[in-house]
């Protein structure tokens, strides 16, 4: 499953594309979905150039911490070389303990469908053997588990499609300090699933979809142009005919030269490839 942004009207979201769809990210969803009345008041309140700067520092701040633990978790780096001035020993206690599960899996991505609608994103934490999802998330002051109420459909959005029956939330504050709500996984999915169906109903992600399958198109056929060229280098007698023997295959499979579909240009890489052995060289 790769990931790719997509641009309507100048707002960009990540996509994530699988063999043969394209669903939107999570958080995507919540953002589409969300009544951000109160957001634009408070942008109007401080001003564009005010809220954008303390946007993009909260931003760069979450990201430096989610990319720590990460480092951490996945054994980068160690408990000695980890160095933020929001984790202390409290702070690190607790992750300590997370990394005595066996199976812990940091920034697990996962997707879900009903052949219809889906989404797809990146849990911090999972760990199966505890049937739990945690997602860690950063503010500079203390709120209240009912001012974020996105943050608790999300977690619940990526304990269904893992499968997991517990959530949480870890917030990191300044001084090594850090919050942990629960979250009603059962409560919270249907909440979630409700807005994931009333943002697919939406022309905004019929047109998203559209974008993200053109790019996995796109990046097809760039997959099977440098499978031709690896071909070819190999076929000496080929070389300056690359363009006559590609159009011939491309007849004999039946394949839209001009506008190939992306299940065409999977036929035709599978062909070559079984035609072909790993190296290019023709098999015998």
């Amino acid at each position: 499953m790769h990931h790719t942004w997509t641009n309507v009207d100048g707002n960009w979201q990540r996509w994530y594309r699988t063999d043969d769809n394209a669903y939107p990210g999570c958080t995507a969803v919540l953002s589409s979905t969300d009544d951000s009345s109160g957001l634009e008041i408070w942008r109007r309140n401080v001003g564009e150039r005010w809220a954008n700067a303390w946007t993009q520092t909260a931003i760069d701040n979450g990201t430096h911490i989610h990319n720590l633990i990460e480092d951490l978790l996945k054994g980068g780096i160690s408990p000695a070389e980890f160095s933020h001035p929001w984790i202390g020993p409290h702070g690190m206690g607790m992750l300590s303990d997370l990394m005595q599960a066996k199976d812990l899996q940091a920034e697990r991505r996962t997707f879900w469908t009903d052949g219809e609608i889906g989404f797809a994103g990146t849990c911090d934490v999972f760990i199966p053997s505890e049937s739990l999802v945690i997602d860690w998330k950063t503010h500079r002051k203390h709120i209240a588990p009912s001012a974020r109420p996105k943050y608790h459909l999300q977690v619940a959005a990526y304990a269904k499609a893992l499968g997991a029956e517990n959530g949480a939330i870890v917030t990191w504050l300044p001084k090594d300090e850090h919050l942990h709500w629960d979250v009603d996984v059962a409560k919270g999915w249907e909440q979630y699933v409700e807005r994931l169906r009333a943002y697919w109903s939406t022309d905004e992600a019929k047109q998203r979809r559209e974008q993200a399958m053109t790019e996995k198109t796109k990046a097809k056929r760039e997959d099977l142009d440098r499978l031709l060229d690896m071909i070819s280098e190999r076929m000496p007698h080929a070389v300056n005919k690359r363009g006559l023997w590609t159009a011939r295959f491309f007849d004999a499979c039946e394949i839209d030269r001009g506008s190939p579909s992306t299940d065409d240009i999977d036929r035709a890489i599978h062909l070559l490839q079984d035609g072909y052995g790993l190296n290019g060289t023709k098999e015998k």
